[in-house]
């Protein structure tokens, strides 16, 4: 026995050592730059390399990414799916890696093919502990891998440019002596783009100036720009705009160049040259003032990576990012879209700048306009963002890996520049920051015998997570299937999927929608699997298993199978395995989800709690659902009956009605609508981070419970009272939900006196934003006391009595409440927000009561009543005589103006006049209409009474008289002013 262990022992160094010695001899092989890199052998002609490890901070995690490139010098083509990568630190803890970008997984015989990852590690770790673990998957291993070694991330780093850093300052008093000595400036080349315009390339460049003087600048007509190539060449640029702009000091200027590169050698490096002109009555020179480096400003966009958009004031003031991008294959040709999202990050409104694009081929001179039929704002309000659908179709035989997407802008003077090129990955749809899985591929062949060899459907899971059915535990997993063939090809009844997770339990998988259907040639298909697993696995640690079921199974599909003591099926295989951990995060916003109505991208707005005089708060969400099917899709309606919603805050479920304020059910393509979800807690509950869930079911009215639901999605939340906005007096809001399109403001707040108690009252203006007609929005809330009390607020406006606004058409709301006796109005909160129903409002804004206009009860002069302005002046008192009947007349001149016309400005409001005598006994009082057939115009008006309304004749003829003037609202009263007089 120990002769046979030390002979394996020989046999066992021999064969590492002719494996070295084989690995050796093939780097020998290699090119010198090759040769240079470290290097995984999967045998002595196919190999593995490691480039741009790039290691990038969050908030709870870190992210490597990094190119694995597959070189293949045998005779063969080599399959990528042969083989497994993942991420390992010093520790030998693993994480998955995730393929980011679509490839083809063959590689041809002595080609090389890259291929994009990210995996998700700690934050907590530099690039120098982690490593790309390669491994063979291998049937007769017992793990089914067989380890090929690893790649060190830390020699493989890259430093990623987000701009140029090429910077250089010029004093500009040596390029024209008219300038003071200290016109100095820096000139930094930001961005380059390699454009194709009328068949020839164009470089396009983007300089920042900015004036390090102390005075204003142009730049002098002398200075030139020049563009060297390798060979030494030197080609005259012209500048596209800026050239005649004035930059204040320590302001920056925008100023982009371009010229064509024809006649230029591009194959090495280029530099672009600041040149002083100098002019003599003999000669002409130029003298060099700065050569910055164009390679190090192109532009190298991806789908999901975030780019500035350059402004004179800020570099900051929004950004730009291609969300997603899809190929659809065409009987003659392919469709691209990509859409491109601009949001303003500032903190004050932005003009939107007028955007165009157009798709070029990279390595040849084909490109074609992109079209956006959608209408764009003029401005985006702070934190907003603009959506653009830009698509094109090509030829089918282009390489689709060798699209860009330019994005241009067209300026004031009609001058169209570039702002953005984007290199889009091969034809697949990709949405950026998905949290997908990894993605394999499967030879139909080993299905189906009568099949080519390489016959490929490639699998990816887009999104897993937990729902519950009748009180059963399960999960559902989302799927797509591409099929890369050139004919309609069906999934193979023998594949099944089946759940393990992280005990090495497996689950059975059935197919709970779009499974079976034939998919076309380089089409994909989306199905979704359920699984039921009895009790959740918190830690989200599950995998998918594709496996090749025997012609018979005599596994058991109702119970999890242990596979630490038994296998699948004897004559099961499992062909290939795929992490979900990371498509369990993808219950996010932004997540795409297959529904039995179409395929939508959900996001969360935002989350946030209301208060209620009640025992139960109010949780409310608001989710942008957009369709990004290619259909049109009905949403269904009555939606709370329809749709089921709610929140999971720990261990409470709290289920929630969905309520959707739009009209229409209709979505069309890429269009956008609003759903609120709400839900009522109990206001002694704490708030805790947890998740929102929407799914479609079945509603029984009678026993007010859901049945057969279908969970949509889960998206993490955190409520917050952040999200509500502060509002001022007279600064406007917007309100952007379908239907309710508006600006509304307060205009007015006041305090009113009614039965010992004060009223308080906050008055909002809204005007109409619609296209065209519109209604009232709807107003409500309630008051937050600084005791703690929580007070509803009452409405009144004309909405009753008004059916439509018209476009710019105005309406007054005013929302008000009773204080308690004895409680005080100051420091008093109004949060109210436009109405979903009953129970809740969205879009919430919190106002810090304070009366806008104080009156002392002093003259009537110009008295705000808003939108009215009063006043009453020049009073007088004469004894008349009617029918035998002594009385008296108190006449005064009468005024009143109306700032705007706007509904429910007078609904429920009056001016009242009450005369007393100089003890301040009340004669007799009279009730007016603000507006309206009987209300009082401006001009001579009388109030007329009886000697016998007068209690105190003596008092009365001896003393002044009094006209006190009050505003109603509501039953209350505020006094405006008083105006006096005698006999």
């Amino acid at each position: 026995m120990k002769y046979a262990h030390i002979q394996k022992s020989l046999i066992r160094k021999f064969t590492l050592l002719a494996s070295a010695l084989l690995l050796i001899a093939a780097s020998i092989l290699t090119t010198g730059v090759e040769a240079a890199k470290q290097g995984v052998y999967a045998n002595a002609s196919v190999y593995f390399t490691l480039d741009n490890a790039l290691l990038t901070a969050g908030t709870t995690t870190q992210t490597l990414s990094f190119t694995l490139n597959l070189i293949n010098q045998s005779s063969a083509a080599v399959d990528l799916n042969q083989y497994g990568i993942r991420v390992m630190d010093k520790a030998g803890n693993k994480y998955s890696a995730q393929l980011i970008e679509k490839a083809s997984a063959r590689v041809l015989t002595k080609q090389t093919q890259g291929y994009k990852y990210t995996a998700q590690v700690p934050s907590n770790m530099t690039i120098g502990q982690f490593s790309i673990n390669i491994f063979a998957w291998d049937d007769t291993s017992a793990t089914y891998m067989r380890n090929l070694g690893s790649l060190d991330a830390s020699e493989a780093t890259t430093t990623k440019v987000a701009s140029s850093t090429t910077k250089a300052i010029i004093n500009l008093a040596n390029v024209n002596a008219a300038l003071p000595a200290s016109s100095s400036a820096s000139f930094e080349l930001v961005r380059s783009y390699k454009v194709l315009k009328n068949n020839i390339w164009y470089l396009y460049s983007d300089f920042l100036i900015e004036n390090l003087s102390a005075k204003a600048i142009q730049l002098p007509a002398n200075l030139l720009f020049n563009l060297r190539d390798a060979a030494a060449q030197t080609t005259p640029i012209s500048i596209l705009s800026g050239a005649n702009q004035t930059i204040q000091s320590k302001q920056l200027g925008v100023l982009t160049t371009q010229v064509s590169l024809a006649a230029v050698d591009t194959t090495g490096k280029l530099s672009l040259e600041l040149t002083k002109k100098s002019v003599s009555s003999t000669t002409i020179t130029t003298s060099l003032l700065a050569s910055l480096s164009v390679d190090d400003s192109y532009i190298n966009s991806q789908v999901g990576s975030s780019l500035l958009y350059i402004t004179k004031t800020t570099t900051q003031a929004s950004s730009m990012v291609a969300n997603r991008t899809e190929y659809t294959y065409l009987p003659y040709s392919n469709e691209i879209a990509v859409d491109y999202t601009l949001k303003n990050e500032g903190l004050t409104s932005l003009t939107l700048p007028k955007l165009s694009a157009k798709y070029q081929v990279g390595d040849a001179t084909i490109d074609t306009p992109a079209v956006d039929a959608e209408v764009h704002p003029l401005t985006l309000a702070a934190g907003e963002s603009e959506t653009y659908h830009f698509t094109a179709n090509f030829p089918k035989a282009t390489d689709t890996s060798t699209i860009e997407l330019v994005v241009m802008e067209k300026a004031q003077s009609g001058t169209i520049k570039p702002i953005n090129l984007v290199h889009l990955p091969a034809s697949y749809s990709l949405l950026a920051d998905s949290g997908f899985s990894e993605t394999t591929g499967l030879d139909m062949k080993d299905f189906d015998a009568s099949l080519s060899k390489y016959s490929m459907f490639s699998f990816q899971v887009i999104r897993s997570y937990n729902t519950t059915v009748d009180g059963k535990a399960l999960i559902n997993i989302d799927v797509i299937a591409k099929n890369q063939n050139a004919s309609t090809l069906k999934l193979p009844t023998a594949l099944a999927f089946t759940l393990l997770d992280s005990a090495n339990l497996t689950y059975p998988t059935t197919v709970l929608r779009g499974g079976g259907q034939l998919i076309l040639p380089h089409q994909s298909s989306e199905f979704t699997l359920q699984a039921a697993i009895g009790v959740e696995d918190k830690s989200k640690l599950y995998s998918l298993q594709l496996v090749k079921k025997a012609a018979a199974s005599n596994s058991n599909p109702a119970a999890a199978v242990d596979t630490t003591s038994t296998s699948t099926t004897a004559a099961d295989k499992v062909l290939d395995t795929l992490d979900l951990t990371s498509s369990f995060a993808n219950t996010k916003s932004n997540s795409s989800v297959a529904t039995t109505i179409g395929k939508l991208a959900v996001s969360l707005k935002s989350a946030y709690r209301l208060a209620s005089n009640g025992s139960n708060d109010v949780l409310v969400s608001e989710l942008e659902i957009q369709n990004v099917d290619t259909k049109t899709i009905t949403l269904p309606s009555p939606m709370d009956t329809s749709l089921y919603g709610g929140y999971m805050l720990g261990d409470l479920d709290a289920q929630g009605k969905v309520i959707q304020i739009q009209s229409s059910p209709y979505l069309y393509p890429n269009q956008k609508t609003t759903i609120y979800i709400y839900a009522k807690i109990p206001y002694t509950s704490a708030i805790v981070d947890g998740y929102i869930y929407l799914g479609d079911g079945t509603w029984n009215s009678q026993a007010q419970t859901w049945s057969a639901t279908h969970e949509w999605t889960e998206i993490p939340y955190t409520a917050s009272t952040s999200v509500i906005s502060s509002a001022n007096l007279n600064i406007p809001w917007t309100l952007d939900t379908p239907g309710r399109a508006s600006i509304a403001e307060v205009v007015d707040s006041q305090i009113y006196d009614i039965n010992n108690q004060k009223m308080l009252a906050v008055r909002i203006l809204q005007t109409n934003k619609e296209a065209r007609n519109g209604s009232i929005v709807p107003y409500t809330g309630y008051l937050s006391g600084v005791d703690g009390s929580v007070l509803p607020l009452k409405t009144t406006d004309d909405s009753a009595n008004t059916t439509a606004l018209s476009k710019e058409g105005l309406a007054l709301t005013t929302l008000w409440t009773l204080l308690p006796t004895g409680l005080a109005a100051d420091n008093q909160q109004f949060i109210f927000g436009q109405k979903i129903n009953a129970d809740a409002f969205a879009s919430p804004q919190q106002y810090a009561f304070t009366p806008s206009t104080l009156v002392s009860g002093g003259a009537l002069n110009s008295v705000a009543v808003y939108p009215y302005t009063i006043s009453a002046q020049n009073p007088e008192l004469t004894l008349v005589s009617n029918s035998g009947v002594a009385g008296y007349e108190f006449s005064f001149d009468y005024t009143i103006a109306k700032a705007l016309s706007a509904a429910g400005t007078a609904t429920n409001r009056s001016l009242v006049y009450k005369l007393t005598d100089d003890n301040g006994v009340e004669v007799k009082s009279w009730e007016e209409a603000l507006e309206g057939t009987a209300a009082w115009v401006t001009g001579k008006q009388t109030l007329t009474f009886t000697y016998s309304d007068v209690t105190d004749p003596l008092t009365f003829a001896q003393s002044p008289k009094h006209l006190k003037v009050y505003e109603k609202f509501e039953g209350g009263t505020r006094l405006l002013g008083s105006i006096s007089t005698d006999f």
